[in-house]
């Protein structure tokens, strides 16, 4: 198990994110030590050291030899102001998420949340129903079918 760890670890894509982070900090105008004070003041106002990042971790992070806890991408995320999303995105693939979500088999059913908002997550289409279906009567359509034809990018396999 040991070994496996350390596979995914070595091959998650670590110095790419860094690269990200150090571009997002330099497009921010700030220099690492910048960073690691700000970052001071965010945990400082969480009452969580875990948010602050120092200089040196910055270096680490950014060179891809360490990768930044939850907290941390919060607080660069607020410093940088970028969405906590495209910070993660930086180290995972997110639409992967839904993928695995459909995939993976349900104990029992249950709504799944993909995240999907926005427009960028919608298709619009006509939608023919059999003349007899009653849309008032059934139980089976979700309301944002019953309301119109622009659905939610998730609910279609391509």
């Amino acid at each position: 198990m040991r070994r496996m760890y350390r596979e995914v670890s070595s091959s998650a894509g670590t110095p790419r994110a860094g690269i990200g982070l150090k571009r997002l900090r330099t497009k921010a105008g700030l220099t690492t030590r910048e960073v690691a004070e700000l970052s001071q003041k965010i945990a400082a106002a969480e009452g969580n050291e875990e948010y602050a990042v120092s200089h040196a971790r910055m270096i680490q992070i950014e060179n891809g030899e360490s990768t930044p806890s939850v907290y941390k991408l919060f607080t660069l995320s607020a410093i940088y102001g970028a969405s906590f999303n495209a910070m993660v995105s930086l180290y995972a693939n997110l639409a992967n998420i839904a993928k695995h979500q459909l995939e993976l088999p349900a104990s029992r059913t249950h709504l799944a949340d993909f995240g999907a908002s926005g427009k960028d997550h919608l298709v619009s289409f006509p939608v023919r129903f059999d003349p007899g279906l009653s849309v008032e009567k059934t139980n089976f359509l979700p309301a944002w079918w019953r309301r119109g034809a622009t659905y939610p990018r998730v609910y279609w396999r391509t």
